[in-house]
Order: C-alpha cells, then structure tokens, then sequence
C-alpha cells in the first residue's frame, strides 16, 4: 500500500520546478511538431513537445498523495481565474489534478497554463499554505 500523505519531501520536491515555472512565465515553452502531411497523404496533427522539466513535474504532480479524485467538484478553472483566493490545500490539490489531466483533453494546455503562470501560482499557494 503507498503511504498517501503529504510530508516535508513530498512538498519539497514539487516546489524544486517553482524556480522553472516562474522563469517560464510570459513564454510559450513547447515546441510544436507536426502539423504535415506523411508521404502517404496521412496528416500527422500538431502536437507539442514540453521540455523534461514539465515531464518531471507533471510526474511529480500525479502521485497519489497530490491527486484529488473528485477534482471537478471544486470547479478547479475558476479557482485558477480567481488566483487561487482562500484555497486550502485539498482545493489546490483538486488544481493540481485538473492541471496533470488537462493535456490528454487538449493539447498545449500546459504550454498556456505555463505561459500564463498558473502552474508557478499553484506552486506559490503550495509554498505559503505549507509554511503556515
């Protein structure tokens, strides 16, 4: 069985991209591939390569002791929209959750939720709710 709670390392960890994150703020980050036809006619649709980094932290982010399963629930857009404003930890983690999952549904979603600073403003929230 995984022990699923946070700790000191756990948090930790995730908040080593927060650096990343910020310097990443402003810029589009991904390098998009695709977007052509294969010599068969076949159209290979654009799909964006992110660097390690992002790779690192969205595996860092999925693990069980930062996933929320009902992350929906705590309408997790409009709670990025609004700053993260009187979040508490489990809402920041249904954040989270929403961000690890969005790019399956839509490619480029972190490429935007980086550029636009989100994700280091969750890692921000992390940081002053844990200090606390």
């Amino acid at each position: 069985m995984t022990d699923e709670t946070l700790n000191e390392a756990r948090v930790k960890e995730l908040l080593s991209y927060l650096p990343f994150f910020e310097n990443s703020k402003g810029k589009s980050i991904a390098k998009w591939c695709g977007g052509e036809r294969d010599k068969d006619g076949t159209l290979i649709m654009p799909f964006p390569e992110y660097p390690a980094e992002v790779h690192r932290f969205i595996e860092a982010a999925a693990q069980p002791w930062w996933r929320d399963g009902d992350y929906l629930a705590a309408k997790p857009r409009e709670l990025l929209d609004a700053g993260l404003e009187g979040a508490d930890l489990h809402k920041v983690k249904s954040v989270l959750t929403y961000i690890v999952r969005g790019e399956r549904f839509c490619d480029g979603f972190w490429d935007g939720l980086i550029e636009s600073g989100a994700i280091a403003l969750v890692l921000e929230k992390i940081r002053d709710l844990w200090r606390r």
